[in-house]
């Protein structure tokens, strides 16, 4: 389809997650979370085990051309209060004030879960296309990157072990709880194990792999722990690098 204005650029936005969180919220995460992505992807600024991206709000404008700085500051101020964007000071300058940034997947999770949106139609792995050449901590990345995947890649596992598996999660929560793994629908265990398979394949898991990343998953505050909310990709893909690729599991 030709564009409407074809020397601009588009902006992705999921609308489930907008009308979760706000529509200025939505496009602010997208942009954090697109911009940790490069940080991880570069090796640079990992701290306290996640990866982070830092700016000025002024910085930030640039990114945000449409906005005033004021819209901006409240916007992150909504994300902080909102607890799915978390905040951090790791400069080195005692008077450097710049805040850094990440996305709380697990937070966010919740929140779409609790606004009935899928797995599918929420995720987040678009960015807004950039708009400057200029340098983000330090890193200017070349390319924009993009997610292909096919549900017949995995290897390690077969339909019947992502089942044992999810029991073997059911047995795990009431362990850890003292009380039963709240039923899901049907078709929600169903996007759960297609999204098991999916991730298992690409990243070539064990069935150790997997009760690591449940162990750590486990250990993170302000959850639920519910199993929809561990198989999305996010929350995934936070204890893959946390659990085994960092770890030498």
């Amino acid at each position: 389809m030709r564009p409407l204005i074809s020397e601009d650029f588009p902006i992705s936005l999921y609308p489930k997650i907008a009308t979760a969180i706000g529509l200025n919220e939505a496009i602010v995460l997208q942009q954090v979370h697109y911009w940790t992505e490069k940080s991880r992807e570069a090796g640079l600024n990992k701290k306290e085990g996640y990866f982070w991206v830092y700016n000025s709000y002024e910085q930030w404008a640039k990114q945000f051309p449409w906005w005033s700085i004021d819209t901006i500051k409240r916007t992150f101020r909504s994300l902080e209060k909102l607890g799915v964007l978390v905040t951090g000071k790791f400069n080195l300058a005692r008077f450097d004030k710049t805040k850094w940034y990440r996305v709380n997947y697990e937070k966010l999770a919740a929140i779409l879960v609790d606004a009935n949106c899928t797995e599918t139609e929420c995720k987040i792995n678009q960015p807004i296309p950039e708009t400057t050449t200029e340098t983000i901590n330090g890193y200017s990345p070349k390319r924009r990157i993009t997610q292909n995947s096919s549900s017949n890649s995995f290897q390690n596992f077969s339909n019947k072990e992502i089942k044992n598996f999810i029991i073997w999660y059911y047995n795990y929560y009431e362990s850890t709880f003292s009380e039963p793994h709240p039923r899901i629908r049907a078709d929600k265990q169903a996007k759960v194990q297609e999204s098991l398979e999916m991730f298992c394949g690409e990243h070539d898991l064990s069935l150790d792999d997997l009760k690591k990343m449940t162990d750590a998953f486990f250990k993170v505050e302000g959850s639920d722990h519910h199993i929809s909310h561990f198989a999305t990709e996010g929350i995934l893909t936070n204890r893959y690098f946390e659990c085994v690729k960092n770890c030498g599991f």
